[in-house]
């Protein structure tokens, strides 16, 4: 029987590449590159759209709306990430994609990042939930815990402690 994890590894070229994208994830929960419905506008292409865990779409709008709304009040936000891959699509075009633990909360996340003269911008993202309540395991698979990147084997941040605040799904 055929392996079913596809062995990702980022070619040595988009190394540079792939740091500057490791610095941006997971997207709108880095405080050091904004909190504000500016500093997001700047970070998304006018046709940005996400799919949430759940399977659903949110424009723009839906999305930049939520994140004012989130960062307007304290939260607390722990999170790591890892797993990172990143392919080239197409010139200025990148798929990035990594896995990001949030609590008892596990997604495969996917984000197509376009760079401009004027730096990064994020055309699409997509997070699919890959945790106990989905598969019905018990715990993270034990594969899961064992893959790193070898560049940056694990990155992790905390917002400073705040109240709750919507949450995309």
């Amino acid at each position: 029987m055929s392996k079913m994890e596809p062995d990702l590894a980022t070619e040595p070229r988009l190394e540079r590449v792939l740091r500057d994208l490791i610095d941006r994830e997971p997207l709108f929960h880095r405080r050091e590159l904004g909190t504000t419905r500016r500093d997001f506008e700047n970070m998304t292409e006018p046709e940005f759209w996400e799919v949430g865990a759940s399977g659903r779409r949110y424009s723009r709008q839906y999305v930049l709306d939520t994140l004012e709304e989130r960062h307007s009040k304290p939260h607390d936000d722990p999170w790591e990430t890892r797993d990172f891959h990143c392919l080239e699509l197409a010139p200025d075009n990148y798929l990035l994609t990594y896995t990001l633990l949030q609590g008892d909360h596990v997604t495969r996340r996917a984000t197509l990042w376009r760079w401009r003269p004027t730096g990064w911008r994020i055309v699409y993202h997509q997070g699919r939930l890959h945790d106990q309540k989905w598969i019905g395991h018990r715990k993270i698979d034990d594969d899961l815990q064992r893959r790193t990147h070898p560049i940056r084997p694990s990155v992790s941040g905390t917002v400073r402690p705040r109240s709750a605040a919507p949450r995309l799904q």
